[in-house]
């Protein structure tokens, strides 16, 4: 994106064929390179290993506890329970611990089809799909450079399987959280 944001917004419209969606990471990288060390120290003041595999700076900056935390917000269409709220996906866990990342409400997608339910999801931009948004803290945006998602990777009793994951959907950004524009659209995930 050539112009910086402060939300952004992932819509999923279609998983592989399961009632729900689940997503274990989102992590946005700005397009402007690193220019000074300090730009991705962490709290505890090592370098962030997302920062020194790319070098582009992560966003969110901290492991997220809390959909309020550190000027950053988390919000969602839907949640399954209390137990996978939206920060989840920001927390740098990963997916192969049960009850990490978030997970969207039942029945919100097709378990045959994976699109999302017209009835049950949420309506974003004329489009069904369940979302997940982040707004960076007061004064901050950013030119996103890319994004990367990953889906829970543990399955058997826990209920996660591949067919939960994000694999169809578009990202948005926004200044205000009200007017959004359309960065990218991705599918075949």
């Amino acid at each position: 994106a050539e112009t910086p944001y402060q939300y952004f917004r992932m819509c999923i419209t279609k998983n592989a064929g399961t009632a729900k969606v689940e997503l274990t990471e989102w992590r946005l990288f700005a397009k402007d390179r690193i220019t000074k060390l300090a730009d991705n120290i962490l709290l505890n003041g090592s370098i962030a290993s997302d920062t020194l595999n790319t070098g582009y700076i992560k966003w969110p900056k901290v492991q997220l506890l809390a959909n309020s935390q550190s000027g950053y917000e988390v919000s969602v269409s839907s949640q399954y329970d209390a137990t996978v709220p939206g920060y989840l996906a920001f927390n740098g866990i990963g997916g192969h611990l049960g009850g990490e990342g978030w997970t969207s409400g039942s029945t919100t997608f097709d378990a045959t089809t994976g699109a999302a339910h017209s009835s049950n999801a949420a309506l974003f931009d004329g489009v069904c799909c369940e979302w997940i948004q982040l707004k960076l803290p007061r004064n901050k945006k950013i030119k996103l450079s890319h994004f990367v998602i990953a889906p829970r990777t543990n399955t058997g009793s826990s209920g996660h399987s591949p067919e939960d994951a994000p694999k169809e959907g578009a990202m948005y950004g926004s200044n205000d959280g009200t007017t959004w524009t359309k960065l990218i659209t991705y599918s075949g995930l």
